[in-house]
């Protein structure tokens, strides 16, 4: 009865349209799926250390860009937040050689920052808050990607995110407190956006 049936070549299109559709759906899923299981199985590496997590999460991550034959702009960016907690590093350590006479305190290093004074100190909090904003941007584009979350709005999200640091550790070098907070802000809404993008 059905093969009888007459169909309009309007009727045909609309059928093939609705079938590529859901075809185009379910190979999404089953994308995000795997994706999930792969973020999953990093996740376990949390009981381990924090730091391992977000090593072996940005891993996967890169792992998975790889097998798309392209890193995105958003993965990017997380190497380039990750470089930028090292550079900060660099005058936290001419600051220490100074207060040590030109002499870096390895043996005791953490003791040596605890006596920075001025710029030193200046450029450890810099260093320090690195740290503390790379998990959550990290985090946030992580999220997206699962998600499968891409374009326009993810990439200006991240490469804002990467102009404020960079942005911020020089403010905080020069001691232009309210300028270095308006960028700390601004990087931290784009993380929390990053996150929410699954729901936009």
């Amino acid at each position: 009865m059905v093969g009888e049936r007459h169909v309009t070549e309007q009727e045909r299109k609309a059928f093939a349209e609705r079938t590529a559709r859901v075809i185009s759906m379910a190979a999404n899923q089953f994308n995000q799926g795997l994706r999930a299981y792969y973020f999953g199985m990093a996740t376990l590496s949390w009981f381990i250390n924090p730091w391992f997590f977000m090593l072996v999460s940005a891993d996967t991550g890169v792992r998975i860009t790889q097998g798309e034959k392209r890193m995105s702009i958003p993965f990017w960016c997380i190497f380039i937040s990750a470089l930028l907690i090292f550079i900060a590093k660099a005058p936290v350590a001419k600051a220490m050689a100074k207060e040590g006479d030109g002499h870096y305190d390895n043996h005791h290093p953490r003791a040596q920052q605890g006596r920075l004074t001025g710029f030193g100190a200046r450029a450890l909090a810099a260093h320090l808050n690195s740290f503390e904003a790379f998990p959550l941007f990290a985090v946030g584009v992580l999220m997206a990607h699962v998600t499968n979350n891409h374009g326009v709005l993810v990439d200006v999200l991240a490469v804002t995110f990467v102009v404020a640091r960079v942005l911020y550790l020089f403010f905080y070098w020069a001691d232009l407190h309210w300028q270095r907070s308006v960028v700390w802000v601004v990087g931290l809404l784009c993380s929390l956006l990053l996150m929410l993008t699954p729901a936009l």
